[in-house]
């Protein structure tokens, strides 16, 4: 956040009058409005990542096209949302179908609008259906700034937004994605008489890569900021399956396991884009070393994370029920479970300094996710990070189990140790947890 001000429907005014007039366009008064629904999109309910925030970061001394490319790239997150935003709905009406478990890119046919046609091809969904989130908020690019732009600006924004589809195999080297997005650009130029020209399909497909790459430089930056942006799509991800705002410690469990599947098994030369040696071989090699290092660390994280909410999820089910893991961990009143845990007294292992660095990180005041790193940094120090991947290993796909066996697979003291400190966060169930013992 620039100035420590967040971003708000004021910036994307200034921003959005500001780039269409640099790129020869004429803002007009809609601008307000204009911005006022790219910014109710972006803040929905369950927007913790992909929101205006990351727009800010996303664009921030970006070429102008690029920049007003990254405005509209986000606007529909249906996995996120649930729906189109409500703002936009009958702006996309034909171009939505509602297939039972989720909604579908409408394929358009001769008669549909010619803005329909061309994302249609550009985007190439018939191949790959994965896109269809990029391709709605190309369709809205196209009609919120008709008007505003020419028509190769538009295409050009289109294009950007295509190359945002993330982690895609190409098929024809590093840069088959590219080379085959300037394809159908090139295609959709000469049918529907985009003004771009040969010159204008290479720099908006060379301008597609800086986006894309922007819209992912997070994997090539600190890793503390890959975790805390992790955390944020973890929280997202968690609506997207219905889950409660404040999870039990299952939810959070699993939530936490699907997120770190993911990590763990992305290949990370998807995350980087090139095109025709932009960026040069040894920035790609560069970036994709960043980004393997960040998710290996990453899903060691994660793992941490899972192994305490899969131990609080046993305390909790064994003593009466499933509970909010804040309510568990007492960290909506200073981590109690975590003070109690320390103030034992334990023997403690020797850790990767720089990984518990990361993993203890202070969070900001907005980290929506609940405290869990208090006790995951716990165990990890008192069963040593060897036994603790070792205890994950071997009970996470028993761990749907109530009698799964990770409670009574922790040493006696440690063990014994969580469930006193946990009769002093829930005294409540004091009975049944010592009960456990």
């Amino acid at each position: 956040m620039q100035g420590g001000k967040a971003p708000d429907a004021a910036w994307v005014e200034r921003t959005l009058t500001d780039v269409i007039t640099s790129l020869g366009g004429t803002p007009g008064d809609a601008m307000k409005q204009l911005a006022g629904g790219i910014a109710a999109a972006m803040s929905g309910p369950n927007r913790c990542f992909h929101d205006l925030r990351h727009l800010e970061d996303v664009s921030n001394s970006a070429p102008s096209v690029e920049v007003l490319s990254i405005l509209f790239h986000d606007l529909v997150q249906t996995h996120v949302d649930g729906d189109i935003p409500r703002v936009y709905r009958s702006r996309l009406a034909d171009a939505v179908i509602d297939g039972g478990s989720g909604l579908i890119w409408k394929k358009p046919d001769t008669h549909h609008a010619r803005e329909h046609r061309l994302c249609g091809q550009l985007f190439d969904l018939d191949r790959d259906a994965n896109g269809a989130n990029e391709a709605w908020s190309a369709l809205l690019a196209f009609r919120l700034l008709d008007g505003h732009l020419p028509r190769s600006v538009q295409a050009h924004v289109a294009c950007c937004i295509e190359a945002t589809i993330p982690f895609r195999q190409p098929s024809n080297g590093d840069d088959g994605l590219a080379e085959r997005l300037h394809q159908r650009l090139t295609a959709a130029d000469e049918e529907f008489e985009l003004g771009l020209g040969e010159q204008g399909c290479l720099e908006a497909v060379h301008a597609s890569v800086g986006v894309a790459n922007r819209d992912v430089a997070n994997f090539s930056g600190g890793t503390i900021s890959f975790l805390e942006n992790t955390h944020r799509l973890l929280h997202e991800s968690r609506f997207s399956q219905g889950q409660a705002r404040e999870p039990r410690c299952g939810e959070q469990r699993r939530a936490l396991d699907r997120m770190e599947g993911f990590l763990s098994h992305l290949d990370a030369g998807l995350v980087f884009r090139s095109f025709r040696g932009v960026p040069s071989d040894a920035e790609m090699s560069s970036l994709q070393e960043a980004a393997r290092q960040n998710l290996e660390l990453g899903s060691r994280c994660l793992r941490a994370e899972m192994l305490a909410a899969a131990i609080l999820e046993a305390l909790t089910l064994r003593s009466g029920g499933d509970m909010a893991v804040e309510q568990v961990t007492g960290s909506n009143e200073r981590d109690r479970l975590a003070g109690s845990l320390k103030a034992a007294g334990l023997p403690t292992h020797e850790v990767d300094e720089q990984f518990l660095e990361i993993l203890e990180s202070p969070p900001p005041a907005d980290r929506p996710e609940p405290g869990l790193i208090p006790v995951a940094t716990w165990l990890l120090r008192v069963l040593g990070e060897e036994e603790t991947e070792r205890l994950l290993g071997r009970y996470r796909s028993t761990l749907e189990s109530l009698d799964c066996g990770l409670l009574d697979a922790l040493p006696d003291t440690i063990r014994q140790t969580l469930i006193e400190a946990a009769t002093l966060v829930l005294p409540q169930r004091r009975e049944e947890l010592l009960a456990l013992s």
